[in-house]
């Protein structure tokens, strides 16, 4: 999409849903271009995508996930294993080291700086080899569903990070590492 296309959609700050069947290469990245915080819900047939997501439209979508203003729910087509191969391929020319391994980057996004994504899919469509374990399918689908129950555990991290540092600090200083450990060990649960 140019942003002239983009446009076409109506008023971009108020657009919540989504469905798209056609996707040119780096429509992705104009389309978020145009930060539609708003957006809750995009899902995109893979069927009338031409090619496998692109470089740019890929660290669109990241930036887009870690930004504080957004509100995406879901995301469904886009993401597939020939995608994440072909952005693997493509690492030897990457000037971005989130391409070296982008599945761990949007893992890392979806850790770290995103809390409203509840719904991805990576599809399996069969085109090359799979590029996406399942270990790594249970992990996108577990940030997912922390976003879900606890949508504030970023804000609990710093906290808790910030309340608990001297604590930790006092106890690693009296060399009791097993009450350090289960000092830790028992804020996990609230991210």
């Amino acid at each position: 999409f140019t942003p002239e296309e983009v446009g076409l959609f109506g008023t971009i700050s108020t657009l919540e849903s989504l469905y798209l069947w056609h996707v040119p290469p780096d429509g992705l990245k104009n389309l978020l271009a145009a930060r539609p915080f708003n957006l809750r819900r995009l899902h995109i047939q893979m069927g009338q995508v031409r090619g496998p997501m692109t470089r740019d439209d890929f660290l669109a979508l990241l930036d887009f996930l870690a930004h504080e203003k957004c509100r995406l729910e879901t995301f469904w087509g886009y993401l597939s294993t020939s995608s994440f191969g072909h952005l693997a391929a493509a690492a030897a020319e990457a000037v971005d080291e989130r391409l070296e391994d982008p599945v761990r980057a949007l893992l890392n996004v979806l850790r770290d700086e995103n809390t409203s994504l509840t719904d991805a899919r990576i599809l399996n469509d069969g085109e090359g080899p799979i590029y996406v374990t399942n270990d790594e399918l249970v992990e996108l689908d577990f940030w997912c569903k922390m976003n879900k129950t606890c949508p504030n555990r970023l804000d609990l991290r710093k906290e808790l990070s910030d309340a608990y540092a001297d604590q930790i600090a006092k106890y690693l200083n009296e060399d009791s590492h097993s009450e350090a450990f289960e000092l830790v060990r028992s804020t996990f649960h609230l991210w």
